[in-house]
This record gives C-alpha cells, sequence and structure tokens, in this order.
C-alpha cells in the first residue's frame, strides 16, 4: 500500500506538471508563428535581386503614387546619404559596395495608410572575386575589382500603421537625414559573397523613424522596384564614353551585366 501510495503521488505531481507545460508550450509555439509570420525587413526588401534571366526595358519603371499622392498630402520628403551599403547579385551573394544619395518621399493617403517614393544616385565599386551580378556566362561571370560604377533607381511601397516619429532631430519630416551627415551602413562582404556578422551594423531601416513597424498592423509592400547599373574600369574615372556593361535589376525582370572588359 506504501508503494501504492507514492506510485500515485508521483503521478499526481507529473500530471500537475504537464497541465503548466502545455500551456507555456502553445504560448510559445503562438509567439513562434507571429515572429515567422512578419514581413521581411526593410533592408532585406531593398537587396532584392529580381527574376534571372529576363529582359525587361528600363524605360518601363515608372515610380509614382498615382493621382490620390497630392502636394497637400506629402507628408515626408527627406535625402539620407549613405555609404558601404552591400550590392546583391543574381547569384545570391553581395558583389559591391554602394554609396548613394536618396530621396524618401511619403504622402498620407487615409488612416493609417500612406505610399512612398524612394529614388536613388549613387555609386558602386565591385569586390574582386565576386560573381558578377548578372552572372554572365563568359570569363565565368567573376569580377575583378577594377569595376566601378553608377546607378540610380529606386522603389514605390505601400504602407500600413500608425506615424510614430521618434528622432525629429535626426530624421526630420522634411530636411536632411542626419543633419546632412552620411549613415554609414558597416556592410562586410565575406570572400565566400555573404556579409560579415552582424550583417551591416549601421544600417537603418528608415520606417523605424516615422512608423510603429512593431505594430501587429504595420505592413510594407515594395512594388514596383528597380536600377540600372553602369560599369566602367577603374582607369576611366567614370567617363560616359568607356562603359564596360549594364545592368538593369528590376521587379519585371533583369538583362545584361557589368564586367571588366581589359
Amino acid at each position: 500500500m506504501k508503494r501504492l501510495a507514492i506510485g500515485l503521488t508521483l503521478l499526481a505531481i507529473a500530471l500537475s506538471s504537464l497541465v503548466l507545460i502545455i500551456p507555456t508550450f502553445a504560448a510559445n509555439t503562438h509567439v513562434q508563428h507571429t515572429v515567422t509570420a512578419h514581413p521581411k525587413s526593410i533592408f532585406a526588401l531593398e537587396h532584392q535581386v529580381g527574376k534571372p534571366g529576363t529582359q525587361t526595358a528600363a524605360a518601363a519603371l515608372t515610380l509614382s503614387c498615382g493621382p490620390n499622392a497630392v502636394k497637400g498630402n506629402l507628408l515626408i520628403n527627406i535625402t539620407e546619404i549613405v555609404v558601404n551599403d552591400a550590392d546583391s547579385g543574381q547569384a545570391g551573394n553581395y558583389w559591391a559596395l554602394d554609396a548613394f544619395s536618396r530621396t524618401i518621399k511619403v504622402w498620407n493617403l487615409g488612416s493609417d495608410s500612406y505610399c512612398a517614393v524612394v529614388n536613388y544616385t549613387g555609386t558602386f565599386a565591385a569586390q574582386a572575386g565576386q560573381q558578377s551580378p548578372g552572372t554572365t556566362a563568359t570569363t565565368g561571370g567573376m569580377l575583378t575589382g577594377d569595376e566601378v560604377g553608377t546607378f540610380k533607381g529606386g522603389y514605390v511601397a505601400q504602407i500600413t500603421g500608425p506615424l510614430n516619429v521618434t528622432d525629429p532631430i535626426n530624421w526630420p519630416l522634411v530636411g536632411k537625414v542626419n543633419q546632412g551627415g552620411a549613415v554609414d551602413y558597416q556592410c562586410v562582404i565575406n570572400p565566400d559573397g555573404t556579409l560579415q556578422q552582424p550583417p551591416c551594423p549601421g544600417s537603418v531601416s528608415w520606417t523605424t523613424k516615422y512608423f510603429d513597424t512593431g505594430n501587429a498592423n504595420f505592413t510594407f509592400n515594395e512594388n514596383p522596384w528597380g536600377w540600372t547599373y553602369v560599369g566602367h574600369d577603374k582607369s576611366t574615372a567614370l567617363d560616359p564614353g568607356t562603359a564596360d556593361g549594364v545592368w538593369h535589376n528590376f521587379s519585371t525582370g533583369n538583362s545584361g551585366d557589368i564586367l571588366d572588359v581589359d
């Protein structure tokens, strides 16, 4: 009887522990599901690589929020300078470091509804030994590190969520980010084309400065997007008459490549 009593006591303890564990496990499972379901980071969205092997017309990209974006609804109008941003190619590797100026304009379209147009103008410096962005088959598609050049483009984004201006001194609604100083992304590209960890520790998702991105209702849908890159050899000092190659990187498809032709 004593052994039976001890056994029943142990069974009761085990069952009571199970009652406590099951709700905790279920709660953790729910949290994990919520995190997994959250959309990609803005950094990831701004480093998409498009559809390989598809020809596209550079003139086809139109960056506009449409007729609802009227002057009176322009909420954010800023200019940001970025240096040491990593650029990605079709092969999935990072192949260049970028420096650019971008304008970010955001229109209020209604309650917690916004549209953004982001335009880029900048330069790139290819990293030796990396796969070229268009993965051209000739010469193995490997970059020598002599490829430099210019690029321009941008994207349109539909945003929903509550406005939350967190740093009006350095990220004003109108004016220059960091009071005109550059934002250094501090990206370092490893020899295998991945990013050194932590990836780009100085990168800033601009939406976090103006919206409550942690809100369950926050969404950021980027479409269309696209950039055109014009490559040159370092020795030509970006002479427009000496282009090594042109790469069109668009949400509708990619074409071309950038390789040193010396």
